[in-house]
């Protein structure tokens, strides 16, 4: 009776999850369509000086508020879960049968592109990651610590270390230097 009952309290949980998960992908759309709006707005008026900058606080508060958005979208979508699932098989068994398919990584790289304004798809052509480079920057974004993102990529950590060394070797920047910071100046 208690497993049955606990078995209904997960269902409903999950239910409610993907319920709120569809509600912030509906969000979403809506800030593009405000943002775009107030783009087209800047872009087809002569509108004087303090216009513009009132519109541009305008449209950069639309933008902190999709990229929030975008980010608990990623944070309360299935992708996620299977991400923490993947996580906490390592953690308990030093290994797991699960793993993200194609499909999840671009859905990965379309949520971390999402959030940091397109930055992903701009440093993607830019400097011509591979693949895995590619999936590292975007699971460096995710908040996971990195010995975790190690069990995301099944990789070592130490291979994951040498993958972001090169690569910021490649790009110019310093070995520590971080992704996120590095996105924030494209």
């Amino acid at each position: 009776y208690l497993l049955q009952k606990d078995k209904q309290q997960l269902e409903k949980a999950h239910q409610d999850l993907s319920q709120h998960y569809a509600k912030l992908q509906i969000d979403i759309v809506q800030k593009d369509l405000e943002i775009e709006s107030l783009r087209k707005e800047l872009a087809s008026h002569q509108v004087n000086e303090e216009q513009r900058k009132k519109l541009q606080d305008e449209l950069d508060e639309m933008v902190l508020k999709r990229k929030a958005l975008a980010k608990e979208a990623f944070l309360h979508s299935p992708l996620y879960e299977k991400m923490q699932a993947i996580i906490k098989d390592y953690q308990d068994k030093d290994t797991s049968d699960k793993e993200l398919s194609d499909q999840e990584w671009q859905e990965l790289i379309v949520s971390m592109d999402s959030q940091w304004n397109n930055a992903i798809s701009r440093f993607h052509v830019k400097y011509q990651l591979s693949k895995e480079e590619l999936y590292l920057v975007c699971l460096s974004l995710t908040d996971f610590p990195f010995a975790h993102l190690a069990y995301l990529m099944h990789s070592s950590r130490r291979t994951l270390y040498r993958k972001k060394n090169a690569l910021c070797e490649r790009i110019g920047v310093e070995q520590n230097s971080e992704f996120k910071e590095i996105l924030r100046k494209i």
